[in-house]
């Protein structure tokens, strides 16, 4: 089949984002979003979306080491208990057709529920249970059994290497937990620990909770806001401002079980509050961005070394990181680690006008297609607010994209991904674990 020609793609694009755009500007979907601030410092956002299919409510904890002692794989663990408790309290009510969870994601920890038009009620009960009431020590005690019993890694390889380099680039605080520091944690906690964890990190003054919802929130916001004003107050977090300096930029290799070498190189770049914000967006999509984008060009199209590309953007509190991810032959791991890097410096010397059109079209195109999608908006607004920035982030990013040019993107290149991290996967076959008896 014949590609499109670039001016077709370039239409198609356009009347993609228009047609997002209106129907955004004339569906009356959205409505003014309410901000209620709690006396113990916790904020509580709901916005009621008259077409809304589901109900949603994010409850957001910034999970930002304070103190030291309170690293990530203690979070982790609370987040596992709170997991376990949290979808037992839904399928113990009318909750029980709803999707409720609770994990890290980055430094904030989460509680989700979603649940079908007409069930936010019961949804935030079951999620005011578990930051309220007594910890179940059965549920606990058996959350913790299963954490010290953890032996193997069940991520992914892909998984695995990404986190290996999130690790290494961010220290000196490691925001990723393994298997090993799970285990560590869960073998020297006792339920009534649990309790005290969640007392202490779980605070009113680290927390913001978002309701997306299609109507009749009255009754569930009230219950939320009585939830959450029982948390203990607390206090802001002092080492909210705290920079990460790149980590080393030796290659490192894991080793995990299958066939592929999976290859990350990974970038420190500014938070989320920075003002080239946006423009990085803009940027993650010129190097991944599906079949167009440069790292599937040069290593697919061009050279034929790898099996699959992406990139992603993670936004901590203060930082964010940058990881452009390849699965290849092991033989060409070496090669593919070099061609990633050489895609990114080529990248100084300048950036090709309709590239760069491409990617800040295809990142305004992402933002507002997940302007649509309640969940994903419930749990940006919670993530954003607990960390001290706008609810409506989002929104400022996709304007922002508008005004972004090839050289505005160049130069982010320039100032920002100066260092990498490299992780070159080194794989074993599963015969060779069995053969060694481990």
């Amino acid at each position: 089949m014949r590609r499109p020609l670039p001016w077709i793609r370039a239409v198609a694009q356009s009347l993609a984002l228009c047609a997002i755009v209106v129907g955004g500007l004339t569906s009356g979907a959205r409505a003014e979003i309410t901000s209620t601030p709690l006396a113990n410092g916790a904020v509580v956002l709901c916005e009621d979306r008259p077409d809304a299919p589901v109900d949603v409510c994010v409850v957001a904890f910034d999970a930002w080491p304070l103190p030291w002692r309170y690293g990530p794989a203690e979070m982790h663990v609370l987040a596992a208990v709170l997991d376990a408790l949290v979808r037992r309290a839904a399928d113990t009510s009318s909750a029980a057709g709803s999707d409720l969870s609770c994990a890290m994601d980055g430094d904030v920890l989460v509680l989700m529920g979603v649940g079908p038009r007409g069930s936010l009620s019961e949804v935030v009960r079951a999620i005011s249970s578990v930051l309220t009431d007594k910890l179940d020590p059965i549920v606990v005690s058996d959350v913790l059994a299963s954490l010290r019993h953890t032996t193997d890694d069940e991520r992914s390889p892909g998984e695995l290497a990404t986190a290996v380099a999130g690790a290494a680039a961010l220290a000196p605080v490691p925001l990723v937990a393994g298997p090993a520091d799970l285990q560590a944690v869960a073998s020297r906690c006792a339920p009534e620990a649990v309790g005290a964890l969640r007392s202490t990190r779980l605070v009113g003054a680290r927390c913001a909770a978002s309701i997306v919802c299609g109507g009749g929130s009255a009754e569930a916001v009230a219950r939320l806001r009585d939830a959450l004003t029982r948390l203990p107050a607390g206090g802001p977090n002092p080492e909210a401002g705290r920079l990460y300096p790149t980590g080393p930029t030796a290659p490192m290799r894991p080793s995990y079980i299958g066939t592929l070498s999976w290859v990350v190189v990974a970038y420190v770049v500014p938070g989320p509050e920075n003002a080239d914000a946006s423009c990085l967006l803009a940027l993650q999509q010129l190097l991944g961005g599906g079949n167009e984008g440069l790292l599937f060009r040069r290593l697919r199209g061009e050279m034929d070394l790898t099996y699959a590309v992406a990139t992603s953007l993670t936004w901590y509190r203060s930082v964010g990181l940058m990881t452009l991810t390849c699965a290849c032959d092991p033989a060409q791991a070496e090669r593919v680690a070099g061609e990633m890097c050489s895609v990114v410096e080529e990248l100084r010397g300048g950036v090709r006008e309709e590239d760069g059109d491409r990617a800040t079209a295809r990142a305004r195109f992402e933002l507002l297609m997940a302007s649509h999608r309640s969940s994903r908006v419930a749990a940006d607004r919670g993530s954003w607010v607990v960390r001290g920035l706008r609810a409506d982030l989002c929104d400022v990013w996709a304007n922002e994209l508008g005004t972004i040019d090839a050289d505005r993107i160049a130069s982010a290149v320039s100032q920002w991904l100066a260092k990498p991290v490299v992780v070159i996967g080194n794989p074993a076959p599963l015969s060779n674990r069995l053969t060694d008896g481990k």
